[in-house]
């Protein structure tokens, strides 16, 4: 893991959570094997490589019916802003790019990036319609870059 993910520690995160994961639901022995280990690795690392931010932009842009210019643009308006929390929210969920890394996507510093996905995050809790359209975008992602 530590050879091949050495920029983002939020990615070995990830592995070591999908690994504690599949050694709590599929392994019966409780243990993880070491070509279980590289497949979940390569897994998380393919998923960060796949998408770009600009795809995940433009995605978001079509589910909520909003430009991609407006959305890393200035606007305040409630459904450009919801656009963008959601854009940053999933840049940092699918991507291996830092906090400074979407803040200058946007315009924005890093604080304001953690706000966004904070909000995002506990809106995700309360709010099954907002959990479907990250889904949706996330699908759509993930099938945008399969048929490339």
């Amino acid at each position: 893991i530590a050879r091949n993910i050495t920029s983002n520690v939020r990615l070995i995160e990830g592995v070591l959570k999908k690994m504690l994961a599949f050694r709590e639901l599929v392994s019966a022995d409780g243990t993880v094997s070491i070509q279980d280990a590289e497949n979940i690795a390569r897994d998380i690392i393919l998923k960060a490589k796949e998408c770009t931010p600009e795809q995940i932009i433009e995605r978001v842009g079509a589910h909520y019916s909003v430009s991609s210019e407006n959305i890393v643009g200035r606007s305040r308006e409630k459904s450009i802003s919801l656009a963008r929390h959601v854009s940053m929210y999933l840049i940092r969920q699918l991507t291996d790019l830092t906090l400074d890394e979407v803040g200058k996507l946007f315009g924005k510093d890093h604080s304001t990036v953690i706000h966004s996905i904070r909000k995002i995050e506990d809106l995700l809790d309360d709010d099954l319609t907002l959990s479907d359209t990250v889904r949706d975008i996330i699908t759509d992602v993930k099938e945008l870059n399969s048929s490339e």
